[in-house]
Formats: structure tokens, C-alpha cells, sequence
């Protein structure tokens, strides 16, 4: 199942990162803070080709790079964002 930004908006930091743990197959026990330490998520940045854009707007919005930003997140922490886009870019 791969998640909408609906469902992501009623995810805390911690579900979110959890949820990223198990795709990447790690265990998670609070120990993977993907939504606040860029070296763990700067890394699936690159591993998942999710690129960052500034709009017309003054906004940044991050996106899945191959599909044209068909799969985005516009959420105010790009940490957070990315695994955003990990979620709903993946089958879990």
C-alpha cells in the first residue's frame, strides 16, 4: 500500500519514520530520526532521486525526479517531506 498525502497529514514524525524504517528494512525503536537528521535521509535523497524545486510561489516543494513531480510533498520540514514522498512512492 502506498500512502496519500491525506493519510500522511494525520501521521506523526514518529509513524512516519517508522513506516520508512520498514521499507528500509531496519528495525526501528524510536532510534531512526529520518524527519530531522540528514544524514539518515540524505542519503534516501538520492537513493530515491527526490529533488528539490523552488516555485513561483517562494515555496520549495520536493519531488520524485522521474516522474515529473507526479509524487510531491510541499510539507515545511523537507526531511519530513522526503519520507513523505518515500511512502507514497513505495508498496509497503
Amino acid at each position: 500500500m502506498s500512502y496519500t498525502q491525506e493519510q500522511l497529514k494525520g501521521m506523526s514524525d514518529s509513524e512516519v519514520e517508522l513506516r520508512v524504517s520498514r521499507i528500509m528494512g531496519l528495525a526501528w525503536r524510536g532510534q531512526r530520526n529520518y524527519c530531522n537528521d540528514w544524514s539518515l535521509t540524505g542519503p534516501l535523497m538520492v537513493e530515491y532521486g527526490v529533488i528539490i524545486i523552488y516555485t513561483s510561489e517562494g515555496k520549495y516543494q520536493l519531488c520524485e525526479s522521474s516522474k515529473d513531480c507526479e509524487v510531491s510533498s510541499s510539507n515545511p520540514n523537507p526531511l519530513r517531506a522526503v519520507c513523505e514522498i518515500i511512502l507514497m512512492m513505495e508498496e509497503v
